[in-house]
């Protein structure tokens, strides 16, 4: 029975970190006055979801930053060119990659890791964008 407490005891240990690793990326960030939006890059998926009405999440920072984030841009232009940099990286993973505008504010949302800027909290996927 003993040993039957600490099983029990340490699932719910591991379920408490689990929860507290990605409890940020259920309620994603919606700001409703954006001065300077964020720019991501994004898969085929993303477009096929946006126009089948889905609504589409860019996770933010997760697990106390293992995954550090979505790619964030200060413009569709400079997302674009990090798009044309990166291609055949890129397409080994998927393809039909675009630009899309989240629902954060560029100078709140983002920080920086590495030379390169990422999300800090989960945002929805608002629309692409045509340059």
């Amino acid at each position: 029975m003993r040993k039957l407490q600490w099983v029990v005891l340490i699932l719910v240990a591991l379920s408490s970190l689990v929860w507290l690793g990605v409890k940020d990326a259920i309620a994603p960030v919606m700001r409703s006055d954006v001065d300077s939006p964020i720019f991501t890059v994004g898969d085929g998926h993303y477009r096929d979801a946006l126009a089948s009405g889905s609504q589409v999440l860019k996770f933010g920072r997760l697990f106390w930053g293992i995954y550090p984030g979505g790619l964030a841009f200060e413009s569709a232009e400079a997302a674009t060119q990090y798009l044309h940099l990166h291609k055949e990286e890129l397409e080994t993973i998927s393809s039909d990659w675009s630009v899309y505008r989240l629902s954060g504010e560029y100078q709140l949302d983002t920080y920086v890791k590495d030379d390169q800027r990422y999300i800090k909290s989960s945002m929805l996927v608002l629309a692409e964008s045509k340059i």
